[in-house]
């Protein structure tokens, strides 16, 4: 079979609502290292950056794809410095597919690109593509996209250069997942992989239905694709289209693991043993044998789990045993697996899941009966399907059709009565003749159906009810109006009339006018109201005739758009209102031709009385603005921008309040229509709700005038304090992203933190907590760090010191890697003038928070033996200028000042540092204690003399810069 089993076709365009504009299903995007040329100023801007793009990528687009780029590629064997054509073709690669904002998915395509422009190796060449809408056809299983001729694989500074995007993506599949390979792979005789794929299987389910990752050692890029394929091929495409993966990760950590957001994650077999792994992560190898479990009766009796050679147990699953049985051989497995996809179109809601198409495949055929009852089990456990939420009804059924006479024309009477012309002429001098014109207009109305059509201005000329109507006139208005029940009842089906709403333009047109003219009691208010609930609602809330409805009505008065908007929100649609999430509840054009901003009680300040927020106009309001930024640009809100902040209220009162679906608010939260002020008002009125990663922009960065830096520094102060608050499950705004939110709380922590000393005994408590901020400051580029102010940089040289200590004195995960860009920002800190780093470190070591022998043998680490003999790698405290290259930095300073009380000992004897020193080695479980202790033991004396004079020459300038200090005050 070929590899038409995974597919689609060439990619279509789709039709996006985003004002109506045609948009391409996909995005492209390319990221490498390279020299882009400056156009006027004859330089070259070189370095990691956005390269091309295709297919209309908008910032938001662009933000998220850059955030899951990784530039990192190493191999398990170190490539040859001048590789032929052949090596480069083979090359290994990473495919990575994940979710995005909004039910898109992107994939990140990597390859090495040998030497960038400055002649630095290990450049790496990321080819993304975005997928807007995955669960629309053609589906297709992400895998097949592995060794696609579509992917741009560059190598070489001037190969990478020239290489850009085609301006229409075309992705063919690969042909090293078809079907019939993917079963070859399974089936190899001389390998049996039947035992790890089953346990791969159950692991993956679970890790799909509730989380976690399965990390797989595999033994090349190719291998892990494999068996992502067969798990792929194992469930029908539109399943596959929500498995995620990764072919190939190298030593990841856990904040690595978490950000992937993979169900899959292969790595080298070579690398598990090394792995931080975090919770709810299952590991297996593909060359392991794991212990096979049972599963069990339909109760949970007698079942027994998988076991993998690392002890971990995953439970047997449905999936697993029907997999086994349909493999039995190649012809068998590649037969019933081609037919997966055609199952699940037959049932596209129970289709979609991952067990489901298999089971009907089993269960329907006498050759798989072993495995009938399992089959029995999943196909019975299924949803059932889903079904739209439907508003009730007309109790009557509409087939009934208005009888005409023929050639009859509308507005003409059929009994010489006059027209509506002739109406609109007739005298009102007197409340009589009024009286009189408005009775006349009334029969008009009931005795020619279609009167309105086209006379939506000639209304208007009747202007507004000045006199008391009298009592026969308004009974003769509500007969008019009950007039229309008939009507409806009598109404053809729509797909049976040429005009298939005119009845309800009627409806609209006449309440329009006589709520505009004044001509209402309750009674009559009570009626149209009934009839707008059961004529006119159920069409506004119908995205496919909602807009050609109202642009038939044409436009309405405010008395009758203050009452539409009553219907939607609190009467027969309320119902469907508060079942869907804002942004999504009633048609934008509908909203736009029943909401006029002069319509709103407010402005879209949010320190409007509390009450605003729950009027329907503020809701519909929302309702638009969530629209509006989830389908287009900033731009594009068309004077609406006032109102974000005001939406954001809504959807927060009603996550608060319950009783409403509440969608993602993720748009609304990063628009930059929403002041950073509004924001941190809104966290402190709804504590819990809003996700910490969207106030870390405004811990992060102020202006440095008061104002600014007193909101970041309440935002830190509102997120520390929050952090602990129990979120409700029903409650969530945006799609959840622990690890972000860490960040930002660890960001906070960061922000408040003043004096470290005041942390004490709790000092490696906090900095665990705080470690997620290093993490993210370890990630950043340059541009990103350039940002940070100075004294959060500060701050952030004293987490980097203080988790080195962790390390070593608590086996804390190891301190990140600190690239170029970092360690210039750090370094600018340790030596600046702010004097906030030394002061805290030299607190820090006097107080014994952190203690001396910890810090000497940290010192010594820094050099290969003697002080002041380099190491033939420098220290990452030695690179941020903790250290120096001459053993006399700020550490070394600190270090001899609390060893003073040594100076006294006898020379002849041992030296009090090397017993101090071997002490401390022995504590620390990463390096050769007894190999280290025997390379420094004979410098002990030297060093103690050495740190002697770096705290005496401390002590000398210090009392050197006051004197200075003093002559220039003279």
């Amino acid at each position: 079979m070929s590899s038409d089993f995974f597919s689609g076709s060439d990619f279509p365009t789709v039709v996006i609502a985003r004002a109506d504009i045609a948009a391409p299903r996909y995005g492209q995007l390319t990221y490498t290292s390279f020299d882009r040329p400056s156009v006027g100023r004859g330089q070259a801007l070189g370095g990691w950056q956005v390269k091309d793009l295709a297919g209309d990528l908008d910032e938001n687009e662009q933000e998220v794809v850059r955030a899951g780029v990784n530039t990192r590629l190493e191999t398990v064997v170190a490539p040859p410095q001048f590789p032929t054509q052949e090596q480069i073709d083979s090359r290994p690669r990473r495919l990575h597919y994940g979710p995005l904002p909004a039910g898109a998915v992107a994939y990140w395509h990597s390859t090495p690109a040998g030497s960038d422009a400055s002649g630095r190796p290990g450049n790496v060449f990321v080819h993304a593509l975005v997928d807007r809408t995955p669960d629309l056809p053609p589906l297709r299983r992400p895998i097949s996209l592995w060794h696609s001729t579509g992917w741009l694989t560059p190598y070489g500074a001037d190969v990478v250069a020239g290489s850009t995007l085609r301006a229409t993506a075309d992705f063919p599949e690969g042909k090293s997942v078809a079907l019939s390979q993917i079963v070859n792979f399974v089936l190899d005789p001389e390998v049996w992989r039947i035992g790890v794929l089953c346990v791969l299987l159950d692991a993956v389910n679970h890790a799909m239905h509730h989380g976690g990752t399965v990390i797989l050692g595999v033994e090349d890029p190719d291998r892990g694709a494999q068996w992502i394929g067969a798990v792929s091929a194992l469930m029908p495409s539109s399943a596959a289209s929500h498995f995620y993966f990764s072919t190939y990760e190298r030593r990841p950590s856990a904040e690595d693991i978490d950000a992937l957001n993979a169900h899959v994650v292969c790595v080298p077999v070579e690398d598990l043993a090394d792995l931080e792994l975090p919770e709810n992560t299952v590991v297996l190898s593909e060359v392991e044998t794991p212990s096979l479990g049972e599963l069990g009766s339909a109760d949970g009796s007698n079942s027994e789990s998988h076991r993998t050679e690392r002890n971990a147990e995953v439970q047997v699953s449905e999936w697993s045993v029907l997999a086994q049985t349909v493999l039995l051989d190649a012809e068998t497995a590649l037969g019933a697996l081609g037919k997966l996809d055609e199952i699940a179109k037959t049932d596209p809601v129970r289709g979609a899941e991952i067990a489901w198409p298999l089971a009907a495949l089993v269960s329907e055929n006498n050759s798989f009966s072993d495995a009938h009852i399992e089959a029995r089990r999943v196909l019975d456990g299924a949803p059932k399907p889903l079904r739209r939420i439907q508003l009730p009804e007309p109790a009557a059924a509409l087939a009934v059709s208005v009888a005409r006479a023929p050639g009859h024309v509308p507005g003409a009477t059929e009994s010489g009565e006059p027209n509506l012309h002739n109406i609109l002429a007739m005298p009102i001098s007197t409340s009589v003749e009024i009286d009189a014109r408005w009775t006349a207009f009334l029969r008009f109305v009931r005795n020619n159906p279609g009167w309105s059509m086209g006379s939506g201005t000639q209304l208007k000329l009747f202007g507004n009810f000045e006199s008391q109507p009298s009592r026969r006139l308004l009974e003769d208005v509500q007969k008019t109006a009950e007039d229309f029940f008939d009507r409806l009842e009598g109404k053809d089906s729509p797909a049976e009339s040429d005009t298939p709403f005119l009845v309800e333009v009627e409806i609209l047109r006449f309440a329009d006018l006589i709520m505009h003219s004044g001509l209402v009691d309750d009674a009559i208010v009570n009626v149209v109201q009934k009839l707008v609930d059961l004529a006119v609602v159920p069409l506004l809330l119908d995205d496919s005739v909602a807009p050609q409805f109202v642009r038939d009505v044409l436009s309405v008065e405010a008395p009758l758009r203050a009452l539409l908007r009553s219907c939607i929100t609190d009467g027969t649609g309320a119902a469907y209102f508060v079942s869907r999430p804002l942004g999504r509840r009633v048609p934008k054009a509908v909203i736009e031709w029943m909401l006029l901003v002069d319509d709103l009680p407010t402005d879209g300040s949010i320190r409007e009385n509390a009450e605003v927020v729950a009027e329907s106009s503020v809701a519909l309001a929302s309702d638009l603005v969530l629209r509006r930024l989830d389908n287009s640009d900033e731009h594009d809100l068309n004077g609406w921008g006032q109102f974000v902040p005001q939406a954001l209220w809504r959807v927060l009162w009603e996550a608060h309040n319950g009783g409403f679906v509440v969608g993602d608010a993720s748009k609304v939260l990063t628009s930059t229509h929403l002041p950073d002020e509004d924001l941190e008002e809104l966290v402190w009125r709804f504590p819990g709700i809003i996700p910490p990663r969207f106030l870390q922009r405004i811990v992060l960065s102020h202006t440095g005038d008061q104002g600014s830096v007193d909101l970041a520094l309440s935002a830190a102060h509102v997120l520390t304090t929050q952090a602990d608050t129990r979120r409700d499950g029903s409650v969530i705004v945006t799609p959840p992203n622990q690890r972000k939110d860490d960040c930002a709380v660890a960001w906070a922590r960061l922000r408040s933190t003043g004096r470290w000393a005041e942390f004490g005994a709790e000092l490696q408590f906090e900095v665990t907590r705080m470690r997620p901020a290093l993490v993210d400051f370890c990630r950043m580029n340059a541009a990103e760090i350039a940002a940070l102010t100075g004294d959060m940089v500060d701050r952030m040289m004293l987490l980097l010191f203080a988790s080195r200590w962790s390390r070593d004195r608590y086996a804390a995960p190891f301190v990140p890697f600190v690239g170029a860009a970092q360690v210039d920002a750090l370094r600018r800190s340790v030596l600046g003038s702010s004097g906030y780093v030394s002061a805290n470190i030299t607190e820090l070591i006097t107080s014994r928070i952190i203690d001396r022998e910890w810090l000497l043998a940290t010192v010594m680490l820094m050099t290969s033996g003697a002080p002041g003999s380099k190491r033939r790698k420098a220290d990452v405290l030695t690179r941020v200028g903790l250290g120096s290259d001459d053993g006399n930095g700020l550490l070394e300073s600190v270090a001899g000042k609390s060893l003073s009380d040594l100076q006294g000992f006898d020379r002849e004897g041992p030296s009090p540092i090397a017993d101090m020193f071997r002490d401390e080695i022995r504590r620390r479980r990463f390096v050769d204690s007894q190999a280290v202790i025997d390379q420094y033991r004979p410098h002990a004396w030297s060093w103690l003399d050495h740190l002697a004079a770096a705290a005496y020459e401390s002590k000398e300038n210090q009392m050197l810069s006051k004197l200075w200090i003093g002559k220039r005050k003279r």
